[in-house]
Formats: C-alpha cells, structure tokens, sequence
C-alpha cells in the first residue's frame, strides 16, 4: 500500500509539474456585409486602431479577383464594452468608400501623432491603381482615433516632377504614370508587400515601394519614399534618373542604389544593383549589425534580393546590392513568396525564413554569422509543396520565436522552437493544429484577448470566411509571457559641444515576437548629467529591430546613458553586452553652464552638505534645463529655493530659516535616489532675456522628529541667448 501511495504521489506531482500543452481553438468572426461575400484577401494587420487597448484589425480586398471594399474589424473589448478578442466588422462607417485590388496593408504612424494610419498597396494588373495613403483621423487630424480618410492625392510629394519645396529629388516616375488614375492622386503600379523604416535616421518612418511589374515581369523598379515629419512622402532619387516609362533596363541609374541597374547582378562593389525583382515580399531591418536599415526584396521568379544601407559611411541614405555575398547559398529560383527575418537562435542578430527557396519549393532556415551573410541552411520539414506567407510568435511562451506558415497547397502548421543554451535552435512541427479550410495568402499574429499568449489570423482568399485561432495556453495552466526584451548594440555617442542640436542613440532590441509587434515595447534611454539622473529619453521604433532616441544637446558634462524596455506584460530588459553584462556608455559634452557655485551648505543630521549645480545653461528655449543635487541623504527629500535676490551668505539652516530680501518660490519636492542624488527640470522660456541672474540654494529634509535640515551651496544662474 506504501508503494501504491508514494507512486500515485509521483505520478500527480509530475502532472502538476508537466507544462501546458499548446493548443488552439477557432475564434468566431464576423459574416459578410450586407451584399457582400467575404472576400479576396491577400493581407491582414493586427493594430489598435482605436487606441483602447486591444488589437483590431485591417484587411486588404480584392488582389487577383479585382476592385473590392478593404475592411476594418473592430475588437468589442475596451472602448466598445463587449468581448475581448471578439470583433464587429465596422467598414461601412470607419473606412473610405473605396474599391481596389488590394495586396498588403501596412499599419504605421506616418504623421507621428501617436495613432495608427494605413498604406494599401495595390496592383494595376486590371486597371491602374496607386497605393493608397488611409489616414487615421484622432491625434493631428483632430477626430475620433479609429475613424479614416482617404488623404492619397495629398500625401505624395513631387511626382514625376523635379525638385522642389518638399521633394528634394528628382522623381523617376514617368508623367504617363500618373495618368486615369481613380480616385484621384500616386502612380499606376503593381505592388504587393511594402514596408516601413527610418532609412534617414531622422525620427521618422519612410516606405519601401515594392513592385513586381505587369504579368509579373519584374521590370519595374521597386522606390523608397522619404517622410517629411508630417506624413508626406517624396521619393529617394539621389540618381536624379527619369524612367522613360514603367520599366528600368540595363545601364540606367539604380535611383536608390549605388551603380547602375543589371538585372540578376551578382556585384557587391556598388557598380551595378538589381532594383526590379518580381516581388512578392519586402522588409527594411538591421542585418549587417551597423544600427542603420537595410533593405530585402523577395523575388518569385529570381534570387531574393538584399541590400546594404550606407547611411553611416555617406551621411545620406544610398543602398548596396550585397545580395552575392548575404545569400552564401543562392536560391532554387521557384517561387520564392516570402523572407522574413528574427533572431532564431538568441544570439543577438537577424536570421532569415525563406519559403519556396529550395527545388519542389522546400522551405529553408538560415542563419546570420554576425556580418550579415546567411549561413547554415536547412530545410524544414513538411515543408515541399507551396507556401505563402509565415510569421513569428512564442507559441508556447518559452522565450524561444516559433514559426506559423500560411501555405498554399499544404496544410497550415507551427514550427516549434526547441532553443538550447548552446545556441542551436531545432524546430519541429507542433503536433495538433487545426485543419484550416480553403486557401490562406497571409498570417499575422496578436494577442488578441489580452491574455498574455499569442493567437492568429489567417487571411483566406476565394470568398472563403477568415480563420482566427485562439492560442489556450494560459487558459489551460500555461505561463503567461515572462521573457524580457533584449537591448544590443546600444551605439557609441562621440564627445560633442553642447547645442541646440540633439545626440541621436540607436540600438538593437530583440524579444520573443515578431519585429513589428517588438516594436511595440516602451523602450527608454536612462540618462544621467555628472551621475545626476535626468528625466528618461523615448524611443521611438524606427523598423526592423531598430530603435531611435535623442538625448537634449544642451547637456554639459559627462553624460551617461542606457537603454531599458518594457515589453506589454511588464517584462523589462536593459541593454547588454555580447556576454550579458549592463552596458553603460558615456560621451562628455563641453560648453559654459553659467552657474557659478557660491557660499558653503549646510550640514544635515548625518554630516551631509548637499551640493547644487547645473546640467548645462540657462538658455532661452532650453526645454531640457535642470539643476541637480547630489550628495544628499539618499532617499530623502527636500526643495530648491530660488531668489531674485542674492543670498549671500547661502541661507544658514537651523530653528528658523533667515533670507535676506527678495522674491521667494519653491519648486516641487525633490527626491534624492540611492546616491543621494536628484533634479528638477526647469524649462527655460525661449522669450526670457539673456543676462539675467536668479540665485538657487537646496534645502534638504534629513530627519522626521527631531525635524532635521541640511542646505547646499548657493547657485547663481545666469540666463544667456539660445544655444546654437
């Protein structure tokens, strides 16, 4: 009997011990519209639309089939009080009435207003059609977020045109392009995926316009557009070269790229660049570990295409075809759907999935060496048939990305990641997944609910209903998300004279999901001026694996900073070295901070004399001016007093606190950290007259009961004109 209960006491120890099985259960979604059926749809994006909190979603219509209306899905959680992770299909009154062929949607901030707009590309292959800009109308536009407008005739700057205010390049797009075009506004094209990036590196995102040309000829230049800051987008022309039609041909510029254009090139001096493929993927990311983005085209009938940003080496954003050396294995060139790039392996760079780049359109892994050159390919299993699209999720939130594949011909399914701490990543198809009916073009992936695993969506062509699939993770016992986002290659400052202009930062983060929804994360710079800490620096996502920060240029001193994110669950990483320890960088900013210490402090109770300074001038417009505390009780709290007058000597503290006349304010308490260190930011009114002088003492609260009090040394601040 002994024996029967110490066994059966293992055994549900073991099942209490044994992880949740990753399973998936269909979600419900809505019917067609009235006199409408579901639907050719090429793409699908998960994004919150509405900025309630939860994921709606867009779909782009028509594709091979012809004009169809996109469509909005809106999740009932949040603001419209119903079931999380179940959707209403509201296009009739979000959406522009709009018919097109529609081949992807992208979902980006293009006006930086805090609120998701959308780019819709479509192919002219029946008709010729533009891509089209769908603006949301919340933030700048002064409307209800999750509402949209058609803005396409107004967002394109300069086409067919030569330079001018607010297109500083030539277009290469011929004036024949932009003819009989309905609705108004861009240029006849055949587009399929297109992508988003700060290619510039100047905070804001610009577009990778990719084509495949008319019956698929792969004659028509792909195009990069620059973002102006407001959402208006000209195109990246340093080749100043006109098309004189649709196509480019051998021995023209390569417009964006270095060299002239040869088809199927396999130069990586920058003499020559193929910049017409037949695309049917595009993306900008980091895969030459330089912090700038790069570009890669898929290419159905030819070599995938990859080229190097050499923003850094020229100060101007011009590409390198590098595809010769980045694909060390070249292509079966069958029908090459989709590239897609994460980091598989933990290792702290990109690697890529490669649908239908192997004979009989075998699936393939291959991994970055660290220099951008893909290495170690192979093929995954189930795999030989036809796929279509893939994406990466952490299934079974292991800290590992898996792999979800939409296929033509096959049967959908997960690769599972079985990463060991050597660095191998192994991947298996997960046993279980349901049999999706019909044909899927896309995958994306999304926390749906709110629950903390990751669901999916499938987008399904031939009129057949869209199929979304709950991930039951947690619901049954599972771990909710816990893996915290990984910060490599924060980039080096150089030393610098303090001004108007501020220090762009850059760096790397990685996490256990897809580039785009990683870049969701909260990721911040922590700053310190002389080891006194100043207010965190947002980053902004700037595509791929990238993120951008600027630190105020008017700091003086020694300026230390690292990057720290925070993923949706609370999960928070800092940026690290190769080998994992905290990396901390420093850069030193020189200038005159016109603040000149005066008079001893005071001693606290605990022999501290707090000491009071400047993170740099007091200049008119200096938004980012602060005055720092530092060798202060840590942990406690106290004010900066300031007169118009000067006290001198600096005000005695003991039973009663004795100035000498002036006008006297306080500024909100102060708190000292760890360190015993503080700051309070001050902005500096750009009208204020230089030459004015205000004087600045702490004082600080050491002791309860007995009250205990401590003053610093006196500061006199001088106001100086702006900084240039």
């Amino acid at each position: 009997m002994l024996r029967s209960l110490l066994a059966l006491a293992f055994l549900l120890s073991a099942a209490a011990e044994a992880p949740a099985q990753t399973t998936f259960a269909a979600i419900p979604t809505p019917g067609p519209l009235a006199g409408f059926t579901h639907g050719y749809t090429e793409r699908l994006m998960f994004g919150d639309l509405d900025g309630d909190g939860d994921v709606d979603v867009v779909l782009a219509e028509g594709g091979d089939f012809g004009n169809q209306r996109n469509r909005v899905w809106i999740n009932l959680g949040g603001l419209q009080g119903g079931t999380i992770g179940t959707f209403s299909d509201q296009s009739n009154t979000r959406w522009p009435n709009v018919s097109d062929t529609s081949r992807d949607v992208e979902l980006v901030d293009i006006d930086d207003d805090g609120d998701l707009d959308a780019y819709i590309s479509n192919t002219s292959t029946q008709t010729p059609q533009s891509n089209r800009w769908i603006v949301n109308m919340g933030g700048a536009q002064g409307g209800t977020p999750g509402f949209f407008q058609d803005q396409t005739s107004a967002r394109w700057m300069g086409l067919a045109q030569g330079p001018g205010p607010g297109h500083p390049y030539a277009s290469s797009i011929n004036p024949l392009a932009l003819v009989g075009l309905n609705p108004p506004g861009g240029f006849r094209d055949w587009s399929c995926e297109c992508a988003f990036g700060d290619v510039d590196n100047d905070g804001d995102m610009d577009l990778l316009h990719a084509s495949y040309g008319p019956g698929f000829n792969g004659q028509v230049p792909t195009r990069i557009f620059l973002n102006d800051g407001a959402g208006f987008f000209s195109e990246l022309n340093p080749s100043g070269f006109q098309l004189p039609g649709d196509s480019i041909a051998n021995g023209h510029p390569a417009l964006w790229a270095e060299g002239t254009q040869q088809a199927n090139t396999t130069n990586t001096t920058g003499q020559f660049a193929d910049i017409a493929t037949h695309q049917l993927a595009a993306m900008f990311a980091d895969l030459d570990n330089d912090l700038d983005l790069d570009v890669f085209l898929g290419s159905r009938n030819t070599q995938p295409r990859a080229f190097f940003n050499r923003l850094d080496a020229t100060g101007t954003p011009i590409f390198r075809d590098m595809t010769a050396y980045v694909y060390s294995v070249p292509a079966a060139n069958v029908g090459n759907y989709e590239q897609n790039l994460a980091d598989l392996d933990n290792d702290g760079d990109l690697d890529a999935y490669l649908l239908d780049y192997g004979a009989s359109f075998a699936d393939f892994l291959a991994f970055n060496d660290g220099t951008g050159r893909l290495v170690n390919f192979q093929m995954l299993a189930a795999s030989t048939g036809s796929d279509n699209e893939a994406d990466f999720l952490d299934a079974d939130n292991d800290g590992d990305l898996d792999i979800v594949v939409a296929p033509f011909n096959l049967t959908e399914r997960i690769y599972v990641n079985a990463f060991v701490p050597t660095g191998s990543a192994i991947f298996s198809v997960l046993p279980g997944f349901p049999t999706v009916p019909g044909i899927a073009l896309d995958v994306d992936v999304a926390d749906v609910d709110n629950d903390g695993d990751t669901d999916i969506g499938f987008a399904m062509d031939q009129d057949s209903p869209e199929r979304f699939y709950r991930n039951l993770l947690v619901d049954q016992g599972g771990p909710v998300d816990a893996t915290a986002p990984r910060l490599r290659r924060l980039e080096a400052a150089p030393d610098r004279s303090a001004g108007s202009a501020p220090t762009v930062v850059r760096t790397q983060l990685y996490d256990n999901s897809a580039l785009y929804l990683a870049g969701r994360d909260v990721t911040r710079l922590v700053v310190a001026v002389d080891g006194c800490p100043m207010p965190d620096v947002p980053m902004k996502y700037s595509g791929g694996q990238i993120f951008r920060g600027t630190i105020p240029g008017a700091y003086i001193g020694t300026v230390t900073y690292f990057a720290r994110s925070t993923d949706p669950y609370g999960n928070t990483g800092q940026s690290s070295t190769a080998v994992g320890g905290q990396e901390v960088l420093s850069y030193l900013a020189t200038g005159t901070k016109n603040a000149t210490a005066y008079g001893p402090g005071t001693p606290g109770t605990f022999g501290l004399v707090p000491a009071l300074g400047a993170n740099g001038p007091a200049a008119a417009g200096n938004a980012a001016y602060g005055v720092c505390v530092s060798n202060g009780l840590p942990g406690s709290a106290g004010w900066i007093v300031f007169s118009l007058a000067p006290v001198d000597p600096p005000l005695a503290i003991g039973v009663a606190v004795s100035v000498s006349p002036g006008a006297i304010f306080f500024v909100p308490p102060v708190t000292l950290d760890a360190q015993g260190r503080g700051a309070i930011i001050l902005p500096i009114p750009a009208t204020v007259a230089a030459g004015g002088t205000v004087y600045a003492q702490f004082v600080g609260i050491d002791a309860a009961a007995p009250i205990g009090l401590s003053s610093s040394n006196g500061l006199a601040v001088t106001t100086t004109p702006p900084l240039p």
